[in-house]
């Protein structure tokens, strides 16, 4: 009786937001051993953002929570920033949106100002013709004439 033997089942691991988010690193790492320490880099830095805030993530914790060296992080990600963008990834077009904001907003606001001086100008110029002249309603319309007339009409 000859016995064969039964070959190992491959480990098929099922893909998770962070494998699209090492996909989409500027050096993807390739190696399986590789991609653990990224994915456990991600994991942890999410939990020192969940206790402390963005503002408490440090590169150095990082590694020291993730069990790497710190030249291990630096290799993924340059700095904390990188970090950030990675685990979200929109931040970087809502940055860019804001930026475009601001500079539409200050080139309006550029074309806008001569033209807001000459509205100003134009207004306070009529108020000063029509101050002589007494109060005026919304169109224009002399307002002393119209109460001469309505007493002449009812007298």
């Amino acid at each position: 009786m000859t016995t064969t033997a039964l070959r190992p089942v491959p480990q098929v691991r099922i893909r998770d937001r962070y494998d699209d988010i090492m996909d989409a690193l500027p050096l993807t790492p390739r190696q399986d051993r590789a991609r653990t320490k990224v994915r456990r880099m991600l994991q942890v830095s999410e939990q020192c953002i969940e206790r402390g805030g963005i503002d408490r993530l440090t590169t150095k914790d990082v590694a020291l929570e993730a069990g790497v060296s710190i030249g291990l992080v630096y290799r993924y990600f340059p700095d904390r920033v990188a970090i950030l963008d990675a685990l979200r990834p929109d931040r970087h077009l809502a940055v860019e949106q804001r930026d475009t904001a601001v500079r539409l907003l200050a080139e309006a606001r550029a074309a806008l100002h001569g033209f807001s001086d000459r509205i100003d100008e134009f207004v306070y110029s009529e108020l000063a013709c029509h101050l002589d002249d007494g109060p005026i309603d919304h169109n224009g319309n002399d307002m002393v004439a119209a109460v001469d007339l309505t007493e002449a009409a009812t007298a």
